[in-house]
């Protein structure tokens, strides 16, 4: 099921199967002037675009059909962990554990359990959508969650609240994330943007030149199946020569804001995660060098609250005793150009 969310407006659903030719399947008939629209789905309580003053921001899927194939996990919800786990096994305090992801393709099991679940609307409003969820415990993830997402909607700016609560009776390791894609700028089509670190001075982010304004010190060296080396973490200097086209790094002791030039303008983004350890609270860049539709007109820029392989190297960081919830808020503002 879609609903779209208006600022200033009202609130609509749009309806059951997206299979219906249209571009987002049923619409409400009726118009209402509005700043800002965003659309989001049911299935993995997917967020499928956001719009401000007629500018398309998020690079999502164009209907159900496509979003069920899960190719690129568009704006994904990612829970109980994000990106890869090295063969799909974990141990959970000396137990090794067999996971698959929820699409169940990827030897790596990658970006989690919920991406492809049904959820439910909570709670509906004229600017505020919320999302529920529970999954049940395996025994891959012997660990019973209760996911909630929240979309907060105003006339420039979209927040996403992510709260997972343990539902078992011992403490659960509990990895989050997002993965949305966001359009690029219209001067990096083909990419040629130049990215800062907090290694280069902290000098001024130049924004008329398109620059990212990233602000981490360190990032994780991977291998080929994109799972972090024995000793992971290298200083981060910026991307002298324009983010490179196969980028798929993640970020590490970061800034909690970046800025960054999308289509029309610049966004600001915010992400309250921890920071410390490292591998705790990551940026991660993918330059949607492989995407089926769309390659390398969007990038996705992934708050998650550790690194890829966290089951395997900072379980004890992501615990969260039973009753309490791990949660993540990002602020997203979008800046038209002048």
């Amino acid at each position: 099921m879609l609903y779209t969310i208006k600022a200033g407006g009202g609130t609509f659903r749009t309806g059951g199967s997206t299979d219906t030719g249209n571009e987002l399947g049923a619409r409400a008939s009726h118009t209402v002037a509005t700043q800002a629209e965003m659309v989001v789905s049911t299935i993995g309580a997917t967020i499928m675009s956001w719009t401000v003053g007629g500018v398309d921001l998020i690079d999502g899927y164009l209907d159900e059909t496509e979003l069920r194939t899960f190719a690129g996990h568009r704006s994904a919800i990612l829970v109980p962990w994000s990106n890869r786990i090295r063969n799909g096994v974990w141990d959970d305090a000396g137990v090794l554990r067999k996971v698959v992801d929820a699409g169940n393709h990827d030897p790596e099991s990658l970006h989690g359990l919920v991406y492809d679940a049904e959820f439910t609307v909570a709670q509906l409003s004229d600017s505020r959508i919320e999302l529920v969820y529970q999954l049940e415990a395996s025994a891959g993830y012997p660990y019973a969650l209760a996911v909630s997402v929240t979309y907060e909607l105003s006339a420039s700016g979209l927040t996403m609240r992510l709260s997972v609560k343990n539902l078992a009776d011992k403490p659960a390791p509990i990895g989050l994330g997002w993965h949305p894609y966001f359009f690029r700028a219209e001067e990096d089509l083909p990419n040629r943007l130049r990215a800062t670190s907090q290694n280069m001075e902290n000098r001024a982010v130049d924004q008329r030149a398109g620059e990212w304004n990233l602000g981490a010190s360190y990032y994780v060296l991977t291998d080929d199946d994109v799972i972090p080396l024995d000793e992971p973490f290298a200083e981060f200097y910026g991307f002298a020569d324009g983010i490179p086209d196969e980028c798929d790094a993640s970020l590490v002791d970061v800034n909690r804001n970046i800025d960054f030039p999308v289509r029309g303008g610049r966004l600001k983004m915010c992400a309250d995660f921890a920071t410390t350890p490292l591998g705790i609270g990551t940026w991660h860049v993918f330059a949607g060098q492989n995407l089926e539709r769309g390659a390398l007109e969007s990038v996705a820029v992934e708050p998650c609250t550790a690194m890829a392989d966290a089951l395997n190297r900072l379980r004890e960081h992501m615990l969260v005793e039973p009753g309490q919830a791990q949660e993540m808020t990002v602020n997203l503002e979008y800046v038209p150009e002048n």
